[in-house]
């Protein structure tokens, strides 16, 4: 018997199980004040994990969408430098009692 020639590996089994997210969120400091938009970008490059993770965790990645839009259209709304910034603006003016604030999340 001959070894038979290698199968060309399917696109989507040979891609990491983690998206690439490692060096968008290495940008994010520990302590201190965090950049808003590479916070989102962090963000929005994480969520693509719970699709790998099977459809017991689509209430987690529908939730953390959620709360990414929310902070999309309140850093549109009053643009902030730092995500901390962007929390108090918002808890400022009382939009935090807002479901649909992004300082309720």
């Amino acid at each position: 018997l001959s070894p038979s020639a290698p199968q060309p590996l399917n696109p989507q089994m040979a891609e990491p199980f983690f998206p690439p997210v490692s060096e968008k969120w290495e940008k994010i400091p520990s302590s201190g004040d965090i950049s808003t938009q590479e916070f989102l970008d962090a963000v929005e490059a994480f969520i693509p994990l719970f699709d790998k993770l099977g459809t017991v965790f689509m209430p987690v990645k529908s939730d953390v969408g959620g709360n990414l839009e929310k902070l999309k259209k309140a850093q549109a709304a009053t643009p902030a430098d730092t995500i901390q910034a962007l929390i108090k603006t918002e808890k400022g003016a009382g939009k935090h009692k807002d479901a649909k604030s992004s300082a309720s999340i």
